[in-house]
């Protein structure tokens, strides 16, 4: 079995990527061409650089590895498939063989040329979205934080389900069955709200079937205001494992009140198993 690598579906692409570089080209300057000026500007030129210099340059500066990724329409998974490396692209820690390694690879798939400002709008790019996403992990992390703030033992784990593997943002406790889950979702399109909302009741079902007398919660990051409702009517109508369908936005206020709703379940669900327990002692005596 054979897999391309990422050099060779760059290579198959490569005159329709060049179409539509002149077409996006030839629209600016007839739609916007009286907002066009003329100016100098520093261009590198790839096609005069060797394996060896690259190599150097990458490990001397490891920080130009993700706009020269970038540069070559690729990430780090494409590097891990080809290469078998693992790298955090935007800090690599680079051995002198890596760093040759990785030279030889990109420089068949780098453009011939590119300006400066265009290696630094890439990096720029990437560097936002990552940043971007830290910054949705530490919202779904508060949630968790906040319970434990309160004494609850919890955190992220997992549960199989046959050959399946389902990962819960909250859980409590860190070991043993998991009598409390909370699933953590951010959907960013309205459009995604139906396979989102497949996969939590799923996620439920599932998660029901393995721990019975355990709480499932969906808390939910959800900006459109327009059908919000349809969505918690999804979840709800589809699993009567879900306990509760919670809402939380990004202000401090929406975050406590959604961390307020999880403790008062997690109470709940508490007190249950301990009336539950003095059921189960008090048959035995």
């Amino acid at each position: 079995m054979r897999y391309r690598k990422h050099s060779e579906y760059l290579q198959a692409i490569r005159s329709e990527r060049e179409r539509r570089a002149r077409e996006i080209g030839d629209t600016v300057r007839e739609s916007l061409g009286e907002y066009i000026t003329r100016r100098e500007a520093e261009e590198v030129h790839f096609e005069q650089v060797t394996a060896d210099k690259l190599a150097r340059l990458i490990g001397k500066n490891p920080s130009l590895l993700k706009p020269l990724i970038a540069s070559c329409n690729m990430g780090k998974r494409a590097i891990r498939k080809d290469l078998g490396l693992e790298l955090d692209t935007f800090r690599p820690r680079l051995t002198e063989g890596k760093a040759r390694q990785i030279a030889e690879y990109l420089l068949p798939s780098l453009p011939e040329s590119l300006l400066i400002e265009e290696l630094i709008a890439l990096d720029a790019y990437q560097w936002v979205d990552s940043a971007i996403r830290k910054m949705k992990g530490r919202w779904e992390r508060q949630f968790a934080d906040g319970l434990r703030a309160r004494g609850v033992d919890c955190k992220k784990r997992k549960f199989r389900v046959g050959t399946q593997l389902f990962e819960l943002d909250i859980a409590h406790p860190s070991e043993g069955d998991i009598l409390f889950a909370v699933d953590v979702k951010m959907i960013g399109h309205p459009s995604d709200k139906h396979k989102r909302g497949d996969e939590i009741v799923n996620k439920a079902i599932k998660y029901n079937k393995t721990f019975p007398r355990g709480t499932f919660i969906s808390l939910i990051y959800y900006p459109f205001d327009e059908d919000r409702k349809q969505l918690e009517d999804r979840l709800r109508s589809g699993a009567i494992e879900i306990a509760d369908v919670i809402f939380a936005g990004d202000d401090d206020y929406s975050v406590r009140v959604a961390v307020n709703r999880l403790y008062e379940h997690f109470t709940e669900m508490t007190e249950a198993h301990r009336y539950d327990k003095r059921e189960d002692d008090s048959r035995q005596l």
